[in-house]
């Protein structure tokens, strides 16, 4: 009987509703996020971020002391 080695493959990519579960902000906010370049994604059909991308835009939001508090006030006054 020959063995069968099985191994778990991590999840890379998320959902905008599970980004927003990450980063605990809703998904209103991952959209625009996307919309502004802010956080980048893949459109593979549906919108998918890859972990990587969600690790370097809170590393950069902490580095670079970014406050998104009202990016959708902003854009909702404009």
């Amino acid at each position: 009987m020959s063995s069968v080695e099985i191994r778990t493959i991590e999840r890379r990519n998320f959902s905008v509703k599970e980004t927003a579960a990450i980063i605990n902000v809703s998904t209103d906010v991952v959209y625009e996020l996307i919309r502004t370049k802010n956080l980048r994604c893949m459109k593979i059909p549906l919108i998918k971020v890859p972990d990587f991308e969600i690790d370097r835009f809170l590393r950069k939001t902490l580095e670079e002391e970014i406050d998104y508090t009202n990016i959708l006030k902003k854009e909702k006054a404009s």
